[in-house]
């Protein structure tokens, strides 16, 4: 479907351009609201009004990421014995625990899993129902929550014991420590388009940072897998803006569609068309 999309990280001109481009698109959609807001989903996780699955269930949704997770290993080889995973606006979704499972099966990989939300009651809801399910230290050793507001200009927080020899180019702002083989995006990115363009431009630059960091420990570039009702001559024109061809560095990006199975987040039986996005930098 929508693929071959070309990019680069760019010096501060080109930086300029892209955030510009985003700009546009956002304008474009005229998207603006209180999905965006940070108190508006902070009172419906305090009132327990939050769906706990946003679009796609969340076992149908870790294995679509597994699925492309594993066309994505077997191109550039993940080159270690397990995949670290961040899990990007986890609310109160069970994706975290149905990853794990699903790339133990698909991949026979150990996983690790750090789900993270800017709602510390979102936070504490979902690790207290993976304790209880699992049992307190398997839930440390598999998956970890924290609170990070992805919108925030700061690195996301790192697996603990996770030694990664991270290399980026110092013209990046966003230095990172950690690097995740794998980021997970089930409407977060879809939230932040009905807040401002400083945080669409800068959730999109964490994202970017995070695609970029380099590892001399593993020959594959990071992947991220985002799930939205957006079809790509809408998000994909904002992928296209947020990773522009400039400079000769390559993204390449694509998107299937994956029909919903069961209920929807609403809780209704209707079936939906959703999309599967996934980006990556193309290093072959």
């Amino acid at each position: 479907h929508w693929c071959g999309l070309e990019g680069t990280n760019p010096s501060t001109a080109g930086k300029m351009h892209w955030q510009q481009a985003v700009r546009r698109w956002h304008a474009s959609c005229a998207r603006a609201g209180r999905f965006g807001s940070h108190s508006f989903w902070e009172s419906q996780y305090e009132r327990g009004k939050a769906p706990n699955e946003w679009f796609l269930p969340a076992e149908q949704a870790a294995t679509s990421t597994a699925e492309a997770f594993a066309a994505h290993e077997k191109v550039h080889g993940l080159g270690v014995p397990s995949a670290k995973v961040l899990h990007i606006g986890c609310g109160t979704s069970r994706l975290g625990s149905c990853l794990i499972s699903a790339l133990g099966s698909h991949l026979q990989l150990s996983s690790r899993v750090m789900s993270v939300d800017y709602s510390a009651v979102a936070v504490a809801a979902a690790q207290a129902a993976v304790a209880m399910q699992t049992g307190e230290q398997q839930q440390q050793q598999q998956q970890l929550f924290r609170v990070w507001d992805a919108a925030s200009g700061t690195p996301p927080p790192a697996l603990p014991n996770t030694v990664y020899t991270c290399v980026m180019s110092p013209r990046y702002e966003m230095p990172l420590s950690v690097r995740y083989d794998l980021l997970v995006d089930k409407g977060t990115l879809d939230s932040l388009c009905f807040a401002t363009d400083d945080a669409l431009i800068t959730y999109l630059a964490a994202i970017r940072a995070c695609l970029l960091a380099l590892s001399l420990d593993s020959t594959m570039p990071p992947l991220l897998v985002h799930f939205t009702d957006d079809p790509p001559e809408i998000r994909g024109e904002l992928f296209a803006a947020a990773f522009p061809t400039t400079n000769g560095e390559r993204w390449r990006c694509s998107c299937v569609e994956v029909e919903q199975e069961g209920p929807g987040s609403l809780g209704d039986a209707t079936t939906s068309a959703y999309y599967r996005y996934t980006v990556h930098r193309d290093m072959i």
